[in-house]
């Protein structure tokens, strides 16, 4: 597996966002590029009955978020925990706001690879301890994912809160995954 880790200041992409979030007016899709994903209130799966609600994000919380840098020595093992897929991963920094605590209303927003065709949508990740929460949020046309997440429980640990985009990986004429990840990434230790 091959790492790079891109620390990118996302924080020009968050005003991107927030003119793509507040429905400025968007290029029409194309004949095969069919009707865009509306965001809806969402819910996590965890293995036990804990749940996570996610909305998309508010436009106005976008203009107020920061970037998170995750310690570059942390990152080969987040990415381990979080890809199931043995492939070239780029790591960005995730843009949060709000605070990450029990409970806490958490906003997040990262970029992703753009639309090029037909709808999609980016994995949402939350994990920590005996907690893995996943939501498939959509992805715009400039490949933004935004959400504000409410957190659960969260006991002491190490937490990871991530937008994966797997849309680039395919078989490869070996039968072997080729392509690359992308991965935006915050990494939290709860006390």
């Amino acid at each position: 597996m091959s790492l790079r880790v891109s620390f990118l200041p996302l924080l020009a992409a968050v005003c991107l966002t927030l003119a793509a979030c507040t429905g400025q007016p968007k290029p029409p899709p194309g004949p095969s590029r069919g009707p865009s994903p509306s965001p809806s209130p969402v819910q996590f799966g965890a293995p036990r009955a804990s749940v996570v609600a996610a909305t998309t994000a508010d436009p106005g919380v976008l203009a107020k978020m920061t970037v998170t840098l995750p310690p570059r020595t942390e990152v080969p093992a987040a990415v381990h925990d979080l890809l199931a897929v043995d492939v070239t991963t780029r790591v960005s920094a995730l843009a949060t706001y709000g605070s990450f605590t029990s409970g806490g209303r958490f906003s997040i927003a990262g970029r992703v690879s753009p639309l090029t065709g037909a709808s999609r949508t980016a994995l949402i990740r939350l994990r920590g301890p005996g907690y893995d929460g996943r939501h498939q949020a959509a992805v715009d046309q400039a490949g933004f994912v935004a959400a504000t997440l409410t957190l659960p429980k969260l006991p002491p640990g190490r937490w990871y809160v991530a937008i994966e985009d797997l849309s680039q990986i395919h078989p490869g004429p070996d039968g072997l995954e080729t392509g690359y990840a992308l991965l935006d990434l915050a990494i939290y230790d709860v006390r």
